[in-house]
């Protein structure tokens, strides 16, 4: 895959992306600062609900597709993966879809003994649960998620109308 540059638009999109990501972490440090509690109150609420998902929002829309290259091959460069489009071998699929049966077990799990297990725990294992449904998605690779987006899609099928019958139906 050649090395061109990203666009301006791109390179925005990817930094309010990455601002989305710190806003959290620096919500956090916000009550140190010594600001009056109304100010605090507020600036927290916006690096923590309000200012993410704004940022997440915009930068999506600017990064757009090649953003999200940029992204898939920063991750496979990190994991010492050939940079490109490439099919996932059969074991990787499968690992995927084993991990992310896992996440989903588990939180249907969470779901159910959430009043046996405490609140502490139960963070822990939710954030755990949602970390392996991701890596399950990126090790699943580009054909699950082509699955998934055909299986959001209405597709027209043919029924057999009788037996003998070598007319097909249009559902």
């Amino acid at each position: 895959m050649k090395n061109k540059k990203a666009s301006i638009k791109s390179k925005i999109g990817l930094a309010l992306i990455s601002c989305a990501v710190l806003m959290p972490v620096l919500g956090l440090l916000i009550p140190f600062l010594g600001l009056n509690k109304i100010v605090t109150g507020a600036l927290v609420g916006l690096f923590l609900v309000g200012g993410p998902e704004i940022f997440i929002v915009l930068g999506v829309t600017l990064a757009g597709k090649e953003g999200i290259t940029i992204v898939k091959n920063f991750i496979k460069k990190v994991f010492g993966l050939p940079q490109g489009n490439y099919p996932a071998t059969n074991k990787q699929y499968r690992l995927g879809l084993i991990i992310l049966i896992i996440s989903i077990g588990v939180q249907f799990i969470i779901s159910y003994l959430s009043v046996v297990i405490t609140i502490k725990y139960l963070l822990y294992f939710t954030i755990g649960a949602d970390v392996l449904f991701i890596v399950g998605v990126f090790i699943c690779g580009e054909q699950f998620v082509t699955k998934l987006k055909k299986l959001c899609q209405w597709e027209s099928w043919q029924l057999q109308s009788k037996v003998g019958n070598t007319k097909m139906k249009q559902v």
